[in-house]
């Protein structure tokens, strides 16, 4: 399902060179697009863990093995070991172009008087200690790698944002911390005196604001009235002063703080078919790195702002370049109660001739439930996500990818309307996308499957037994069938009691009890297909154990498939391969769809068919 594939592609900052790796190996590739197309390499002589181009033209690397880490520094075809003394682990923390031969990286060392944050010389000058950095915190600088702010992890969780030991905002537990949190320090200007952020302490929203280290006064810069701005979206400007930063709903929202920004992204958006997104700019501004995002696999560009010329580099998975992608469109489903939510509609290459987003004819269709459920907006463009969409749309389904309340980067009304509704307006969001998908002429009446993993999979469990018959096929993937046992481990968790049910109390019993699916086999009218890995620690196999086992004891249909050696999330290609080749064959069985012979994909994982051999035995 997924052949080498280009990760971590950065910029230098003086906009000459795009760097990036093809595996997590021990290369690092770099192109100069604008004296020509070749490639060439740098070999370290470990595996690179993390990397970042440098203001004097080089790179600056990290390189791990095992309980070993060790800093290169290149400024061509080799690497030059800089590592000041033997270490543990390193973070680069930041580079200056006001001192563009210095690095700040924070290095773990068991030797403890040299533990903590260094500025390293590059080009072989003297190195010197900065401070300890603690544990949980990040540390912002000028360019003179002063200090500016810092963002400490609290112990009873949220974050403290501070500038020069000042607070500017004091932050609760809160679910955007799946996410990575929606308040933080986006950036310090290279004159440290004013400081960017996202705050959400006031609004509903999170928003972008300055902190003017002089007077101290706070201005809101940008918002949005959908979403949070989230702050790894923010690209800033060669003074460290933000030009735009976006939110997600299903599609990027920008916000420019820069007009000649704005002007530039709105012909990249009108020369491409998907959503251009800004990566990095060169310090010059003159020079931007391109994502573009469409579902497929990510392409990258080099844009030369002032000639108005894009020059795509390469793609995510480049041996994906010769075959037909499904196309992606973004819709807005309003739920019973006028609630707005944000879907992607996956249509097969073809499927719409006059590129509405509706295909030609209604299509039997696949709705994806994402985990968390607080894990929200990440995986619109995830193509660990995005690939197994893909992969539907090419046997010949709609895929319908979508938020639902209670999930996290739409504000926090959004969140909190997911209040105690596990299994309740949760899955009612649900329903409403599938009738909506109907009404549409999207899905094919009576078509419709779902699959989740993790919530999602709870949510395919609940649908099957509170909604039954409303979908024509279920598939659980590390999916929760008894929430009564899941959270007795959550029981003084403070975001599990508000967020799903206070097991402590009469009433919360009682809804966890009604809202678990294990409590309502005899309602299910719809097959199941279940799938757990036993070296699952989120959601123990317990929890699909016991629902297979009730539901053949009920005589229902159900399927049910152990990965003995596979964790929550499946880390293992051979597993996917495994996955897939029984589940095309089980929608297909249902819903109608195309599907791939076995072949020997079916044995290239490690499974046991617990329920549903019968199904297995008859796998063409």
């Amino acid at each position: 399902m997924q052949d080498a594939q280009i990760k971590n592609v950065q910029l230098a900052p003086n906009g000459k060179t795009v760097y990036f790796q093809k595996t997590n190996g021990d290369t690092l590739f770099y192109r100069q697009p604008g004296v020509n197309s070749f490639e060439r390499f740098i070999t370290f002589p470990e595996k690179i863990q993390h990397y970042a181009p440098t203001h004097n033209g080089g790179v600056i690397a990290v390189a791990q093995k095992g309980n070993s880490a060790k800093l290169y520094f290149s400024n061509g075809s080799t690497a030059k070991d800089i590592t000041p003394f033997a270490a543990q682990k390193i973070d680069i923390l930041a580079h200056s172009q006001k001192l563009n031969a210095k690095v700040a990286v924070h290095i773990d060392t068991k030797d403890i008087a040299n533990k903590g944050v260094w500025l390293i010389d590059v080009s072989g000058g003297s190195n010197r200690k900065v401070g300890i950095r603690l544990a949980g915190e990040d540390w912002f600088f000028d360019e003179f790698f002063q200090v500016i702010a810092k963002r400490k992890e609290k112990d009873a969780g949220g974050y403290l944002l501070t500038v020069k030991g000042d607070t500017i905002g004091n932050y609760g537990d809160d679910p955007g911390k799946y996410l990575g949190g929606l308040q933080n320090i986006v950036s310090v200007s290279k004159d440290g005196k004013t400081v960017y952020f996202t705050d959400n302490s006031a609004t509903d929203k999170t928003v972008l604001k300055s902190y003017s280290t002089g007077d101290k006064s706070v201005k809101t810069l940008a918002e949005d009235d959908l979403t949070d701005l989230l702050p790894t979206t923010a690209v800033t400007d060669k003074d460290g002063k933000p030009v735009v930063i976006s939110g997600m709903f299903a599609d990027a929202r920008r916000k420019y703080l820069d007009s000649a920004a704005e002007s530039d992204m709105l012909f990249l958006e009108k020369e491409m078919t998907g959503s251009p997104s800004i990566l990095q700019q060169s310090n010059d501004g003159k020079v931007w790195l391109i994502a573009e995002y469409s579902g497929a696999p990510a392409a990258y560009y080099y844009f030369d702002r002032k000639e108005k010329k894009a020059t795509r580099l390469f793609s995510e998975i480049p041996a994906l370049d010769d075959y037909p992608q499904a196309t992606r469109t973004a819709f807005t489903v309003r739920t019973r109660d006028a609630m707005q939510l944000p879907v992607h509609v996956y249509l097969p290459a073809g499927a719409d001739a006059n590129g509405d987003g509706r295909p030609d004819e209604a299509l039997p269709t696949v709705l994806f439930v994402h985990g968390g459920p607080w894990s929200g907006v990440k995986h619109w463009n995830s193509w660990a996500l995005t690939r197994h969409f893909q992969l539907l749309a090419d046997r010949g389904y709609a895929v319908i990818n979508t938020e639902f309340r209670g999930s996290t980067g739409l504000g926090k009304q959004f969140t909190d309307a997911g209040d105690g509704q596990w299994g309740g307006k949760m899955r009612l969001d649900l329903e409403d996308i599938a009738r909506w998908a109907e009404k549409e002429d999207i899905a094919a009446e009576g078509k419709i499957g779902v699959w989740g993993h993790s919530y999602g999979g709870y949510a395919a469990n609940t649908l099957a037994t509170l909604s039954p018959g409303d979908f024509a096929v279920h598939i659980s993937h590390s999916g929760i069938s008894d929430l009564t046992e899941f959270v007795k481990g959550k029981t003084n968790n403070d975001i599990w009691m508000q967020r799903v049910a206070d097991s402590n109390t009469a009433e919360g019993e009682a809804l966890l009890k009604k809202v678990s699916p294990i409590n309502s086999v005899e309602k299910v009218k719809s097959p199941i297909m279940l799938i757990a890995g036993s070296q699952d620690e989120k959601v123990p196999q317990t929890q699909a154990d016991v629902f297979a086992d009730a539901l053949a004891d009920g005589g229902k249909e159900v399927l049910y498939v152990s990965f003995p050696e596979e964790n929550h999330s499946f880390s293992q290609q051979n597993s996917w391969l495994s996955f897939w080749s029984m589940t095309e064959q089980y929608l297909a069985k249902y819903l109608g769809g195309a599907f791939e012979p076995k072949g020997k994909d079916i044995d290239s994982g490690f499974f046991d068919v617990i329920y549903g051999i019968d199904f297995y035995d008859e796998l063409k």
